[in-house]
């Protein structure tokens, strides 16, 4: 029997108990993020380790920003609701993530590489959502700019893009630079949205979509196909969100 197939559903169980724990005992909470972040690289580690042919630290990354990113927004918002539903948002996503690596390190490369390109589109805007939306939560609970903790995450957000564009680029050599280019623009984004009374929430959003927006080019540049028409419905559903978000919204 193939122990390592239980895997995919233990390993995102287990982050899940952390996390009610953390909510249980708020003093375990670094512990708590420590050990889920152990479980998953310790994870990714025993699929990919007789793997010869794929780097295996770097899938570990992106779950573990997932569970680290959705904790730390949980452990800032009041809503018991909201909380478990980003609890059980952050099991399903990482769940899904160890069944397509599973199969990405075992079996099929090709086909599940096809799914990989858009998860990691999700789930990287996603944890930007979470990142920037408790960055700008933290001067409610700290004596610190929202200026400068806005710089903070500028090695998770050089990963995300790397990551979002990894199988549609030939090399780190060939993306560098576009990778480079989308982190300080995002960054600049998220500096200056930092100075608007909105809500964090809000704030966490436009920056996710910023984020999607860039990777969204990238990804079209590297393909090949750029275009008038290619474009549109990304910068059509940008706009339309982030107008909306703005004219709905509470200015404080």
């Amino acid at each position: 029997m193939n122990k390592k197939r239980f895997i995919p559903l233990l390993i995102p169980l287990i982050t899940l108990l952390l996390s009610e724990v953390f909510l249980l005992y708020p003093r375990l909470f670094f512990v708590c993020l420590s050990l889920g972040a152990l479980v998953i690289f310790l994870g990714v580690k025993s699929l990919g380790q007789k793997n010869k042919e794929e780097f295996w630290p770097f899938f570990s990354l992106i779950p573990i920003i997932i569970f680290l990113s959705f904790s730390l927004y949980s452990a800032l918002i009041f809503s018991q609701t909201l909380i478990q539903l980003f609890f059980i948002t952050a099991f399903v996503i990482n769940f899904y993530y160890f069944k397509i690596i599973y199969y990405y390190l075992f079996k099929d490369k090709e086909e599940q590489k096809n799914q990989l390109r858009p998860f990691f589109t999700f789930a990287g805007f996603f944890s930007i959502f979470c990142l920037y939306s408790s960055i700008y939560l933290l001067p409610l609970f700290i004596n610190i700019s929202p200026f400068l903790l806005a710089l903070s995450p500028i090695v998770v957000v050089y990963f995300l893009f790397f990551q979002g564009i990894y199988f549609y680029s030939n090399s780190f050599k060939e993306s560098w630079l576009i990778v480079t280019i989308n982190t300080l623009i995002l960054l600049q984004i998220s500096l200056i949205l930092s100075y608007f009374p909105l809500s964090s929430h809000i704030l966490g959003f436009i920056v996710a979509l910023g984020y999607y927006l860039l990777l969204t080019i990238s990804i079209l540049n590297f393909k090949n196909k750029i275009s008038r028409q290619t474009l549109k419905w990304p910068l059509v559903l940008v706009i339309v969100s982030v107008s909306v978000l703005l004219l709905t919204a509470r200015w404080f």
